[in-house]
């Protein structure tokens, strides 16, 4: 399940769900994180909820009923038909799950039923193993 991302309802939990992964490679590829506290944490994500380019949101694990991961959606060009899936951080309570495959399918399927005829996600070659819904052609 997905929901936008509100830092006033998700900053515990994401943050929690992040501590799992100690070396911070969640992080990697990101242009910000990792957080060395929650604090640090809720300002960034009270700087990125309201964004319309990119637009956050939260992927939810509907067993646990928290927060376990973040996506978005960026590079919205509703002229040309494109939108992009990025700024993924799917925590190790999310990784390699059947949330994470139904939250991409979710985003997918809304852009296609909006309108937008293609639909992108870049991932570094680092990140293929976490994400294995993936598939290189």
């Amino acid at each position: 399940m997905i929901q936008p991302l509100s830092a006033e309802k998700f900053a515990v939990e994401l943050y929690e769900a992040y501590q799992l992964d100690p070396q911070g490679n969640n992080w990697t590829y990101l242009p910000y994180g990792p957080f060395s506290t929650q604090s640090e944490f809720l300002n960034w994500l009270r700087l990125v909820e309201d964004e319309t380019d990119p637009v956050f949101f939260a992927i939810i694990n509907k067993t646990m009923r928290k927060a376990v991961g973040v996506a978005s959606f960026l590079r919205i060009n509703p002229q040309d038909g494109t939108i992009e899936v990025g700024h993924l951080n799917f925590s190790p309570l999310l990784q390699k799950t059947t949330e994470a495959t139904e939250a991409m399918f979710l985003m997918m399927k809304w852009a296609f039923e909006n309108g937008y005829r293609r639909r992108q996600l870049r991932l570094p070659p680092g990140l293929l193993p976490i994400y294995p819904w993936v598939q290189l052609r």
